[in-house]
């Protein structure tokens, strides 16, 4: 009988690896002038338990530094995945998100902004590996964004100068539960959130049109979990290689 070799084992058994698709199961869009605790009930009733992974993105009016205390939702501390602190009074723009939410229940989002207009998007995503990928951020209305295959990649956008904004299509423009259009704005700010599944490795360029001069822009990917069918074919590999060591 002959011998399969392990270099040929391993490429047969790459061509196999697959990466399961990620979800986006439930998703909000808030804003109101100066509020920093954004109950559940006016989130929207936000669904965490068919989900992995929260993330939240927050626009802040004049607040250039970010929010001034610790991101948290239900108690739990966030990660902050990426930020933009422009220069000239532009305001803030930054994305976190939460990992194993399944365990945290529906609650509370608690920041502190000094009193600002805020923009904030909820996206409850399942099929994510703990963490995030890639990040970028731009005093712009793109960017670009280096990108894994099978990933969500997500985009924030917000200004104060009072400009309409519109997603950009490939990037689907985040629902609100009331207007269902995240172009929102308060008479001084406005924010747009825009997400969008990718299929292959490469460069992503996530983008707005705004008449701002004020431009405030930040993207992230948050990648995929390998399939249980990849993790036995890994675990299949080692063995044979083990094996083959102690012949």
């Amino acid at each position: 009988m002959k011998n399969i070799s392990i270099l040929t084992l391993s490429l047969a058994l790459s061509m196999g690896l697959a990466n399961a698709a990620i979800v986006l199961q439930d998703d909000a869009v808030f804003m109101d002038g100066g509020k920093d605790t954004l109950t559940d009930a006016e989130i929207g009733g936000l669904d965490v338990t068919s989900g992995d992974k929260l993330v939240v993105t927050i626009g802040l009016e004049g607040d250039d530094s970010g929010p001034d205390s610790t991101v948290t939702y239900n108690g739990q501390n966030m990660t902050l995945a990426v930020e933009n602190t422009p220069t000239s009074w532009a305001g803030w723009v930054g994305m976190y998100y939460l990992d194993d939410i399944s365990t945290v229940g529906a609650g509370t989002l608690d920041f502190t902004n000094g009193g600002y207009s805020a923009g904030v998007s909820f996206m409850v995503l399942s099929g994510t590996a703990a963490g995030v990928g890639n990040v970028n951020s731009a005093d712009a209305t793109t960017l670009n964004l280096n990108v894994s295959a099978n990933s969500f990649m997500v985009a924030a956008f917000g200004d104060t100068a009072d400009a309409d904004v519109t997603v950009d299509s490939p990037l689907q423009t985040l629902l609100d539960i009331d207007t269902e259009n995240v172009d929102i704005n308060d008479g001084s700010a406005s924010y747009g959130t825009g997400y969008q599944s990718i299929s292959s490795a490469g460069t992503a360029t996530p983008s707005f049109t705004s008449s701002t001069s004020r431009p405030n822009m930040v993207a992230a990917e948050f990648t995929a979990v390998p399939e249980p069918s990849t993790i036995l074919l890994l675990g299949a590999l080692g063995s044979l290689v083990f094996l083959r060591r102690r012949r």
